[in-house]
């Protein structure tokens, strides 16, 4: 078994020539985990401001952000031997998403 190199490119994230499939009725001897996908980084926050109306009733805005940072987080990495996507990552997580709303308190 040749030694496992990282490539780390989308269409290449690790050397497919390392691995190879074993002979029938056998298991392989790569162990769980060898292969790690790409890292994961989101960074949120949210606002909010609380406007009184009356004594008892209250207004609320919000505004949220989930990935703040526009950062790509790449999906898990193909490692279906014999796939046609084997060893790319194929797929990214959710981009920056913005929401906003207004609760009102009784």
């Amino acid at each position: 078994m040749a030694p496992i190199k990282q490539v780390g490119l989308l269409k290449e994230w690790f050397s497919t020539n390392s691995f190879a499939a074993p002979k029938y009725g056998f298991y392989g001897d790569a162990r769980n985990g060898s292969i790690r996908g790409p890292g994961y980084l989101s960074l949120n926050t949210a606002l909010y401001k609380t406007f009184p109306i009356t004594t008892r009733l209250n207004l609320q805005f919000r505004a949220e952000a989930f990935n703040v940072a526009n950062h790509p987080n790449f999906g898990d990495v193909s490692t279906g031997l014999g796939s046609g996507d084997y060893g790319q990552v194929t797929n990214a997580d959710d981009p920056r998403i913005l929401e906003f709303a207004m609760k009102v308190f009784f």
